[in-house]
């Protein structure tokens, strides 16, 4: 080894071990006045901090897209009918655009009957402005059903929600317009005014429902409650409970959803 290169050699190990850093915020233990600085904070030439980096936010700030899965069961009587259903659902959020794909099946049916029920996509997108939000979306439900189980047409429901907040309270209305294609098939309106309040990770929310009938031509009238309950950041369930208080309305139907989204 040439008398140069291995006198620059002996003084690179020289510094490297001559410099300590215990808390690795690179200023020399012999000039650092706040040892044990924690990674995440910027210092100044003393080792001091002078700014905290929230990580989660600037993350938070980047993460656009978002997604969901959820399953779920539901029971549903009235005078001459009973049912049960186990559903699932994938859903995709990407600002400012809401997918999503659904499927049902019927684990039983009064009358002996059981298989797939009717599957749909859907898709939203959501729009801010300060304390309201509004919600235009579309429906397209697909027949993956047994003839004597499902409604054996596929139909395109548009619908808009207009929610308005307020600290925790919100007010809502939920209006959609049903299209059934297929010979015979009426077309029917859906109206849903209702409100929300936040306990926390709890949410609740009462409405109302008014559903044409096409071939009575009234409405049939069902109120509802509609809990969610937040576990973990990530992991939440939610039930909604249905009664029905006009005389054709269906008697009641309960669901309840397990969610994940990440």
């Amino acid at each position: 080894m040439k008398p140069k290169v291995f006198i620059i050699s002996l003084i690179t190990i020289a510094l490297t071990f001559a410099f300590q850093d215990s808390d690795l915020d690179g200023v020399d233990d012999s000039r650092d006045k706040c040892p044990n600085t924690p990674f995440y904070y910027l210092v100044d030439k003393y080792g001091c901090p002078i700014k905290k980096i929230n990580f989660d936010k600037k993350i938070t700030k980047r993460k656009r897209v978002r997604y969901y899965y959820r399953v779920g069961f539901s029971h549903t009587k009235d005078k001459n009918y009973e049912s049960n259903s186990v559903y699932t659902s994938i859903s995709v959020y990407i600002k400012p655009f809401y997918f999503t794909v659904r499927t049902k099946y019927f684990s039983y049916i009064s009358g002996g009957l059981n298989g797939w029920g009717n599957s749909s996509v859907y898709v939203s997108y959501r729009k801010y402005f300060k304390n309201l939000a509004l919600f235009p979306s579309v429906r397209i439900t697909i027949p993956t059903v047994d003839k004597d189980i499902g409604t054996r047409y596929v139909s395109i429901s548009p619908a808009l929600l207009i929610d308005y907040y307020r600290g925790k309270w919100d007010i809502f209305l939920y209006a959609s317009r049903v299209l059934r294609l297929g010979a015979g098939k009426e077309d029917y309106w859906i109206f849903s005014p209702g409100l929300g309040y936040s306990f926390g990770k709890l949410y609740v929310s009462p409405s109302v429902d008014f559903v044409e009938s096409p071939t009575r031509n009234t409405y049939d009238i069902y109120g509802n409650l509609y809990f969610i309950y937040y576990l973990t950041k990530h992991l939440y369930i939610s039930v909604n409970l249905s009664k029905g208080l006009s005389e054709n309305a269906t008697d009641r139907s309960i669901s309840t959803k397990l969610g994940i989204k990440f």
